[in-house]
């Protein structure tokens, strides 16, 4: 294989890199060192069509390292060492633990999805759900996340929220709080009651079983290794989620998602959402599902929230057949700050 046909992979380590700039030092190291490493970069093209190779990469090599895999780079890692070592030393430590266990590495490529369930990504959900719940006051709703892993997004309704110093809202007395930043002068509606949510449906490739210690463990591995507030909120979310079991169908969403909206009660409007799993779509694929979510609200109403479609959290309500276009906030991609814009 020439080396042209790994400059896209390359370019996506590097653009991985700049997303942890400032948030996990360890990968932004290793991802710029990996861009222009021709053997690591073949073991990385093996991941699954559609699933971006840094994620899964360093995902595989992070859950090896917590199965319990002795190595000297966890000494790097601040989930397996607390008194880890320099980040910007790791690199050939890294390389030499990828090049060894590559016939580990391989299949795991092959095996998993970048299937990261962020529930703190509920921070910027639920003010866009307010807002677009205000259009159809009084009504109940359905929500479908879409790429949802193991629901917990779709239990936003259950957390504690707090923003900056302001008062908290939601579930007071939940376990499990989720806190961001407000950036610039404008602030969402925050108050009043949360609509009534008739049922909840995800629809993921391979939905995660939050019973299944395995599957847990490959989602703790995809936290990057110096977010321990990350790990802390995803053990608190599994809790709450095995309290408030959630209808999950396997499948992509171009196929299955018409039969569910079709199945919503007319008095109901459905809430499609997803945080980022447009990203993992090609853009004929977005396209389609556009264009489902364009041909239901011809006829009926829906709402539908999502980023990585537009260059913000945007929200596509059609009331009456009536559409109105709605760009909401620019966001942190973990939602540790939302610019709200409307």
């Amino acid at each position: 294989m020439k080396n042209e046909d790994l400059s896209g992979i390359s370019q996506r380590f590097l653009a991985f890199a700049m997303d942890c700039e400032g948030s996990s030092e360890l990968y932004h190291s290793l991802a710029l060192k990996v861009a222009e490493d021709e053997d690591l970069l073949r073991i990385a093209q093996m991941s699954r069509a559609g699933q971006p190779e840094p994620n899964m990469l360093f995902g595989v090599v992070h859950w090896l390292l917590l199965q319990g895999k002795s190595h000297a780079l966890g000494r790097y890692y601040p989930s397996i060492d607390v008194n880890f070592e320099k980040p910007k030393d790791a690199y050939p430590s890294f390389r030499m633990f990828a090049l060894e266990n590559s016939s580990e590495i391989l299949p795991l490529l092959q095996k998993h999805l970048v299937q990261t369930n962020e529930v703190q990504r509920c921070a910027y959900l639920l003010p866009a759900i307010l807002s677009a719940g205000q259009y159809f006051e009084g009504r109940g709703i359905s929500v479908i996340e879409l790429g949802a892993s193991a629901g917990f997004n779709l239990l936003w309704d259950h957390y504690r929220y707090q923003y900056d110093d302001e008062e908290p809202i939601g579930l007071l007395e939940s376990s499990l709080a989720i806190s961001s930043a407000w950036k610039g002068d404008n602030r969402p509606n925050l108050t009043g009651s949360f609509p009534e949510i008739k049922s909840r449906i995800g629809i993921d490739l391979s939905p995660i079983e939050v019973k299944d210690f395995g599957q847990m463990s490959w989602l703790h591995a995809l936290i990057w290794p110096e977010h321990f507030d990350r790990r802390v909120r995803l053990s608190k979310a599994v809790k709450i989620a095995l309290d408030n079991p959630v209808h999950m169908v396997e499948g992509d969403a171009i196929s299955v998602l018409p039969d569910i909206l079709d199945e919503v009660h007319p008095s109901i409007v459905p809430f499609v959402y997803h945080t980022w799993v447009a990203n993992q779509m090609s853009q004929k694929q977005r396209d389609q599902l556009l264009q489902i979510i364009d041909d239901f609200g011809q006829k009926r109403d829906i709402v539908h929230i999502h980023t990585n479609i537009e260059p913000h959290l945007h929200a596509t309500i059609y009331r009456n057949g009536e559409r109105i276009d709605l760009p909401l906030a620019n966001v942190d991609g973990h939602a540790r700050w939302i610019e709200w814009l409307t």
